[in-house]
């Protein structure tokens, strides 16, 4: 069952009954759902619904919340070794996947044991009435979310989305400032922290066991860094199993009936699992929707972004069908509005907003997407080079660098400094290295520029190829952008799910050695070897990085009197983080429109895109009407 769940247990033995409405209530205000299923005692209430749209665990049914020897489950789940989990417990395979997960617990004296056997996106809580007793668990990658408060001496409460704990009156929805301001450059490190001062995450991987009224946390799994396979094996035999993989992992997240549903960007990551579904699908004879996000075009500008490769894409298979949506209007990612609970648009001008409701309309679930592709599968090579410098692979290093030097036209010490001091040096001599050789260096802009008094982030950088496939992993990146997806889809019904963060696929993908991720310059060169004969090579070998909305600057400088007004209303208040007058020189700084379609239209000729860095005090300018409640709806 993909859905939602949600639960408070009281330390204060008072009736839960009015507990028990309130989060019904929250749930069907913030999601597209049945009616919750309600387990209630003197003690706790647990609550769970399905999501409007249905998928291959939905139909599959349910079984009871109440399960004789393990307890009251309740679970938000999508298992992808129930077949597995079904011959370990002596059950049928085509019995209910919650019943699977309910034996699964029970089969183990050891809970995180039982938990790390589960390969699967899940959500879930378990309550023992008689030991009084409550499990909190979140899959290994943190696909499905999972929140809860916790009032000393008053109760635990706990919910699939942050804004029910707040609808429902157990939470407060004042905004956790360091934790924006962590985040605001670039440091996803916050850990259990989250938007909201009065809401923790339950981490990824992670079990939390209440008893007696006292809350402790425990790591049940994370992903482990494998025998290294040998640059030596030849790269073919590497791409075709990584190929084979992902192939794996796109089949067994689509639907078991009715047309599938994808992102469709034109990059190698949303391509590859849109031809993939679709040729999958073939044989059944069933559609996949491919959602692309295209830049609105004018009439005045010549648009370069992922459109061309979207569409090529879609034209290469017969039953892919591309279903383009505009990209947002830039100016509302600086004045849109949000809900109260945490800062992510909610305005139907919002492209994945718009996704998620065409899709929830439509039925499709879950909606696959490429997301968190190139953080590991498809790596680029980050770190390679300082890795060879390390290791005295001097051969490998020259090679390298001097196909950097013929594609960038930048000088040795440039490449250096910007790809390799990065990950061995401190930060603050990798400024002073951008200071020195140009904005070509580690970083450009910073937007701890915009901060009154804050360091930068940590980037969690590493000096090797697999240091930096779990940094980018791990680093809480992933996780704060899946909750805010499935906060998204959940308003409309439907759900997300995302192949490159299968089990068995990123175990294979990191293991894998530096030697194939970058290659005579080439970035993603071993994945770019999987996908021959999957993509059409105009797609496949495409190494220039596309935006979204092509034309930020212009935009925002067609919107500077808007921003202007903006700004004017945040300086009455109070203790913003923000330097406001930084933000107002970065509005003033931004081009005459008319001179900006013309520099625009020059670097089009060239096939180049713009510089749209000038952009980056939108996300400072917008953090702060969160955090002085000008943005909410």
């Amino acid at each position: 069952m993909t859905g939602l769940i949600a639960g408070l247990i009281s330390f204060t033995g008072r009736s839960s009954r009015n507990a028990a409405e309130k989060l019904a209530a929250a749930l069907k205000s913030n999601a597209s759902c049945t009616e919750p299923e309600v387990y209630c005692d003197d003690t706790a209430v647990l609550l769970q619904c399905d999501l409007r749209t249905p998928d291959s665990e939905t139909a599959a049914g349910r079984a009871p919340m109440t399960s004789p020897g393990t307890g009251v489950l309740v679970s938000d789940h999508r298992l992808y070794n129930h077949v597995e989990l079904a011959d370990g417990l002596g059950l049928a395979h085509d019995g209910s996947a919650a019943g699977i997960l309910s034996g699964a617990l029970a089969s183990e004296c050891d809970l995180a044991a039982g938990l790390a056997r589960i390969d699967g996106d899940f959500a879930l809580a378990l309550w023992k009435p008689e030991a009084r007793s409550l499990l909190l668990a979140r899959d290994g990658v943190g696909v499905r979310p999972l929140f809860y408060t916790h009032r000393r001496d008053e109760y635990l409460a706990f919910a699939s989305l942050q804004s029910v704990l707040c609808d429902a009156g157990f939470a407060d929805n004042a905004p956790d400032q360091d934790t924006v301001v962590q985040l605001a450059v670039g440091d996803h490190n916050t850990g259990e922290r989250t938007f909201l001062r009065d809401v923790r995450r339950v981490m990824p991987g992670t079990m939390l066991m209440l008893e007696r009224n006292q809350l402790r946390s425990k790591a049940y799994w994370k992903l482990e860094p494998g025998q290294a396979i040998s640059a030596s094996i030849p790269a073919t035999w590497m791409a075709d199993e990584l190929r084979v993989r992902l192939d794996d992992a796109v089949r067994r997240r689509l639907p078991a009936s009715g047309p599938a549903a994808t992102h469709l960007s034109g990059g190698l990551d949303s391509s590859a699992i849109s031809v993939l579904a679709a040729r999958a699908l073939r044989a059944r004879g069933d559609m996949v929707h491919g959602y692309s996000i295209q830049a609105r075009r004018r009439h005045d500008v010549d648009i370069i972004d992922g459109s061309p490769y979207a569409n090529v894409t879609a034209q290469a298979e017969e039953n892919l069908r591309s279903v383009v949506v505009d990209a947002l209007p830039f100016a509302k990612l600086a004045t849109g509005r949000v809900a109260p609970g945490e800062p992510v648009l909610n305005h139907e001008d919002d492209p994945y907003e718009r996704i998620a409701s065409l899709a929830g309309s439509a039925g499709h679930g879950p909606i696959l997407s490429g997301f968190g592709g190139d953080h590991l599968v498809s790596f680029n090579g980050r770190g390679d080079l300082s890795e060879y410098l390390i290791k005295l692979k001097w051969r490998r290093l020259a090679r390298e660098l001097e196909a950097h030097k013929q594609q960038t036209g930048r000088s040795i010490w440039r490449i250096l400094a910007a790809d390799a001091g990065s990950h061995l040096l401190p930060q603050s001599m990798t400024a002073a290295l951008r200071k020195k050789f140009g904005s070509d260096g580690p970083s450009g802009p910073a937007l701890a520029d915009f901060l009154r008094d804050a360091d930068a982030g940590s980037t969690g950088a590493g000096p090797t190829t697999r240091q930096n496939r779990l940094a980018l992993l791990n680093n809480g990146s992933v996780t704060v952008g899946l909750e805010l997806l499935a906060r998204q889809a959940a308003r409309h019904g439907t759900s997300y799910a995302f192949p490159f963060l299968d089990r068995k696929l990123m175990d294979y993908a990191l293991r894998l050695p530096t030697e194939v991720f970058r290659v005579n310059g080439v970035g993603r060169w071993i994945f770019r070897q999987a996908m021959t004969g999957v993509l059409p090579e105009s797609v496949r070998t495409n190494t220039q990085r596309l935006p979204l909305s092509p034309c930020k600057v212009l935009e925002a400088a067609e919107a500077k009197q808007e921003f202007r007004e903006v700004l004017n209303r945040l300086r009455r208040a109070e203790d913003l983080p923000f330097d406001l007058d930084r933000i107002e020189q970065a509005i003033d700084d931004l081009p005459d429109p008319q001179e900006r379609v013309e520099e625009v239209n020059r670097c089009a000729a060239r096939g180049e895109i713009a510089d749209e860095r000038a952009v980056l005090f939108t996300l400072p300018l917008f953090l702060s009407r969160y955090l002085a409640g000008q943005a909410h709806m």
